[in-house]
């Protein structure tokens, strides 16, 4: 699934393409996903321009001329791609918004896990109620980040990919902000020790950070906007290297599972 450094590229990639302009059509081919249905008709949004473009953890906020929001959440496989009027559509396309300039922005999804939901003038997004912070939020501070740990009886790792604590970080990220705290992926988040609070909030942010420079980390069959893959699976120092040395201490890399995730670290100098 792409995570906050995916969404986060996709969404500066259509910042600068989609600002401002018209849809001039909506090409809406129903579809069950597994988001649900969409409170207003997605037709809705023809003839309305794009008046910004927001993201939390991961979904897409798409904000429009008459203050309506197009929320989109891509799920496991979900793309969103421009393309030229007549050039071959990718498998599972079901959503096309032609644009005032004449290209399309394409949005398809193989396994249907992802939400596309049209919300009226003014109106709130309730998909977002029961999500926590952004990982990027100015609001994510370590003694923000102390005071959920604090509260949480989970392990670290679960923590984190608890989306109503902390919104955008997914397994990767887990993977290797625990990592650069040098933290065990099973301890219980209470008992993190008050000196490793700010290391493992600059490990979050600075795998984020990261990746974000990279473009992303294309794991499976991610792309950004324009078909371009990112390069941050080539920097990860644990996720996806079970066996290999540890890059601080030259322990062997080990893999666990945790609630029917795949977990990385090195059990040598991750306490």
């Amino acid at each position: 699934m792409p995570e906050l450094p995916e969404v986060e590229t996709i969404r500066r990639g259509l910042e600068g393409e989609l600002t401002g302009r018209r849809i001039d059509g909506v090409d809406w081919r129903p579809a069950k996903l597994r988001g649900g249905p969409s409170p207003r008709p997605l037709m809705e949004m023809e003839g309305k321009r794009v008046r910004e473009l927001r993201r939390h953890g991961k979904f897409l906020l798409i904000g429009l001329s008459d203050r309506s929001t197009f929320v989109i959440h891509l799920g496991m496989t979900g793309k969103l791609l421009f393309a030229e009027p007549g050039e071959d559509e990718r498998d599972h396309t079901h959503l096309v918004l032609g644009l005032d300039d004449e290209r399309q922005l394409r949005f398809s999804d193989p396994r249907r896990f992802g939400l596309l939901k049209l919300f009226g003038p003014g109106k709130p997004v309730p998909d977002l109620d029961h999500y926590g912070v952004d990982a990027l939020d100015p609001a994510f501070t370590p003694a923000a980040l102390g005071t959920l740990l604090a509260g949480s009886g989970a392990p670290l790792k679960a923590f984190l990919l608890d989306q109503t604590k902390l919104a955008g970080v997914g397994n990767i990220y887990a993977c290797e902000a625990l990592w650069r705290a040098g933290l065990s992926p099973r301890r219980k988040a209470r008992t993190t020790p008050k000196a490793k609070v700010a290391p493992l909030h600059a490990g979050i942010l600075g795998a984020l950070h990261d990746s974000l420079a990279a473009g992303g980390s294309s794991f499976n069959d991610y792309v950004d906007a324009i078909g371009q893959e990112g390069s941050f699976m080539m920097e990860v120092a644990v996720f996806q290297r079970e066996g290999e040395p540890c890059p601080r201490c030259g322990g062997a890399i080990r893999r666990i599972v945790q609630s029917g995730r795949s977990t990385f670290y090195c059990p040598t100098c991750q306490r």
